[in-house]
């Protein structure tokens, strides 16, 4: 609940001004104050709609990102599949390559072969 109230703190700041410049160009206008306060208000428009339920926290165990999942079926693990994925997927593939167990050294079963 702290986290919610720190947002709403941070939103009720003056905002990033947005002023057009040309076609396709926009000039942003604001300082630290301003932008935590824009992004504080983003924060709070995400968590408190329809799309809070996408937010996931990413797999890779190094990382700390959030991310949207918009997959059609809702599993990705990653923040970025290039970065995080890529690496867990080459962390498994030298475990399986050299026979290590992914929970550590582990007696095989009876029926393991």
């Amino acid at each position: 609940m702290a986290d919610v109230r720190l947002i709403r703190e941070y939103a009720r700041g003056p905002q990033v001004v947005v002023a057009l410049k040309s076609l396709g160009e926009v000039e942003r206008r604001g300082g630290v104050d301003e932008v935590l306060a824009t992004v504080a208000t983003r924060a709070g428009e995400l968590f408190g709609g329809d799309d809070r339920h996408l937010v996931h926290v990413c797999a890779g165990a190094e990382c700390t990102r959030l991310f949207l999942d918009r997959s059609r079926a809702g599993n990705r693990r990653w923040c970025d599949k290039l970065a995080c994925g890529s690496r867990a997927n080459a962390a498994a593939y030298r475990r399986r390559k050299s026979g290590a167990h992914p929970c550590g050294n582990v007696q095989a079963g009876p029926y393991d072969s």
